[in-house]
């Protein structure tokens, strides 16, 4: 059994305290950074390709008025003046718009490196619905596209579209 005089235990307490300490500067640090960061970050630049992205996917155009980044809480995206046309044969007014919209991103596809929206928030937004003299409702070619679209994370299979 061996004695440890008490002058070399104070380095080893010493730099168990560092290490909470320095535990605690790394989060602030990372805190700052992601509070700090985002609105440096020009995101405005990929508006168009967006609502490209959107336009091809439900089949109707899609114009933004804004984009911005978004870390806290969430990693995200927030889109301002969301504007999606209808179907010209059911309406020449938009079936939707949303002044703000917050399109929260999957985190785990992000580790895939894939962007994937995990959940859509929409504030004030206005839904028009319209019959057309056929007697087809403007929502109804949104919701076949929509079934047709294999985006389920659960679904089996080797072939898998983004989300």
């Amino acid at each position: 059994m061996s004695i440890v005089p008490a002058g070399d235990l104070q380095p080893a307490l010493a730099s168990r305290r560092f290490g909470k300490k320095g535990i605690l500067a790394i989060v602030v640090v990372l805190l700052l950074i992601a509070i700090s960061v985002p609105p440096l970050i020009n995101v405005s630049r990929y508006r168009a390709r967006l609502s490209d992205a959107i336009s091809r996917e439900l089949g109707r155009p899609v114009t933004l008025g804004g984009i911005t980044l978004r870390l806290l809480p969430q990693p995200g995206f927030d889109l301002v003046n969301l504007v999606v046309g209808d179907d010209p044969d059911c309406s020449y007014e938009p079936i939707l718009r949303a002044d703000e919209v917050t399109a929260y991103l999957r985190l785990s596809s992000l580790w895939r490196g894939n962007l994937e929206i995990a959940r859509l928030r929409l504030k004030y937004p206005s839904l028009n619905l319209v019959r057309s003299p056929d007697g087809k409702w403007n929502l109804e070619s949104l919701l076949w596209r929509a079934s047709r679209t294999e985006t389920a994370p659960t679904m089996a299979g080797p072939q898998r579209r983004p989300r």
